[in-house]
């Protein structure tokens, strides 16, 4: 290991200061057939390391407020198992560890529970979202899944990438945002070393009682899912803008308050930085926030495209690495001067009804040697009033997830608003297009 320390900057520190004061987890876990011991599981856990240096890396504060990601080799990936006792077990699982926090100064941002059963399990991998997205925390579990199959696979390693704000690419104007950033930090400081402004006036509050974390999935048949891609492409449009509008629609709807509505989408960053980080293990993504006027009155194709537009005028290079760069060098200078507390309520300012992650084709293999790979079930979620919905397409069937805690919404709502998004989506399906095709419900 060329560089075992490494100084944690801008998202990624963020993320991992606020944890002290707010659970930062997400969680992705494969079901799978076949057995295996737990001697050659623990042998996988171990061996996984290979690939991605940063599994044996854990965090070591700094006298600044800020912190170093530091590679130990001695350092290992805990390992839980849980008797798998029916088909949901995973699921009650799952959302026990999206609220326990790790301990990065002796843990690394990893965790594996096992949930065993005879000839059917479940894998769950854990992580702290300061370290990795999601497509992140998938690519591992398919390589434990590769070398659980396989004892004598050994991986090549990856190289230690720097921090996602030193690779941004150079956009027009990014020297006057980093200099206006810089502006922006030391005039904060400022009026907080002369009590002009009070932390206080930004302080988190963490909640008294534990928020108990929700996960439904569903899966769409091969049939649905070609035909619902179809329609998006022939409408000029996405899979991703389409499911945005009919999940807007249904928020408006469930609220009954307004037709426009805000929604979230992750920018997936691994092929646009300056260095292609490929299947790293890292934090990745950024996300951008934008209104959307989804009135029943207006066409749900036309509502899809202005979406797509959207999309791609804030994802731009300038518009999005502008805001990238902007927040990255506000958090690198602030760190001195703030509490964990002001930096978890920056990051969890609640003002859009969902954000819909969209991991893409997953081209993960059937079998792992012996093991044969049944389904996926992942789940993320940064805020306790957030709702989450995450789409991925294996073996050309749509399978989704909603995440959300009791914060804000119960089991009952959420399934309200589900079955009105795919009501919203079936309408948009039976809308005339080619009348020679015949539509059925998707459910």
């Amino acid at each position: 290991m060329n560089n075992p320390h490494q100084k944690m900057q801008g998202a990624e520190l963020a993320v991992w200061l606020a944890s002290s004061v707010l659970v930062q987890n997400f969680t992705a876990s494969f079901r799978i057939k076949g057995d295996f011991s737990e001697a050659e599981l623990r042998d996988a856990v171990v061996r996984v390391r290979e690939k991605f240096p940063t599994l044996s890396m854990h965090v070591v504060p700094q006298s600044n407020g800020g912190a170093d990601f530091v590679y130990n080799p001695n350092l290992k990936i805990p390992l839980r198992i849980v008797e798998r006792e029916n088909d949901q077990t995973w699921n009650s699982v799952q959302t026990r560890e999206m609220g326990v926090p790790f301990n990065m100064l002796k843990e690394p941002p990893v965790r594996v529970v096992w949930i065993r059963g005879a000839g059917i399990s479940e894998l769950l991998l854990v992580c702290h979202h300061a370290f990795a997205d999601g497509l992140a925390g998938f690519i591992v579990l398919r390589d434990l899944l590769i070398l659980l199959g396989n004892q004598q696979k050994h991986f090549e390693s990856l190289p230690l990438f720097p921090p996602l704000n030193a690779m941004i690419p150079e956009f027009s104007g990014k020297w006057r945002v980093t200099l206006l950033a810089r502006l922006k930090a030391r005039l904060l400081k400022f009026l907080l070393r002369m009590n002009l402004v009070s932390l206080k006036a930004f302080s988190f509050k963490p909640v008294t009682v534990p928020p108990k974390y929700f996960i439904q999935t569903w899966e769409w048949s091969q049939t649905d899912t070609a035909r619902f891609s179809a329609r998006c492409k022939a409408e000029n449009t996405t899979v991703q803008t389409a499911l945005c509008t009919a999940f807007l629609r249904a928020f408006a709807e469930f609220h009954d308050d307004s037709w426009k509505r805000r929604i979230q989408n992750p920018i997936n960053l691994r092929n646009r930085l300056t260095e292609k980080v490929g299947e790293a293990f890292g934090l990745y993504i950024t996300a951008i926030k934008f209104n959307v006027d989804c009135h029943p009155d207006r066409d749900f194709w036309d509502v899809s495209r202005e979406i797509k537009q959207t999309l791609k005028n804030k994802a731009d290079d300038k518009s999005l690495f502008s805001e990238l760069t902007d927040g990255c060098t506000l958090m690198d200078k602030l760190v001195p001067a703030v509490t964990p507390g002001f930096i978890a309520k920056q990051l969890t300012k609640m003002d859009y009804d969902l954000s819909i992650t969209n991991l893409g084709n997953l081209d993960f293999p059937n079998q792992f040697g012996d093991l044969e790979f049944e389904n996926i079930f992942p789940s993320t979620i940064g805020k306790l009033d957030e709702v989450v919905v995450c789409v991925m397409t294996l073996r050309g069937k749509m399978t989704f997830s909603f995440t959300f805690t009791d914060v804000k919404y119960t089991e009952a709502q959420i399934d309200t608003i589900k079955s009105l998004a795919l009501r919203w989506i079936n309408a948009a399906l039976d809308a005339p297009q080619d009348e020679t095709n015949e539509v059925t419900s998707i459910t």
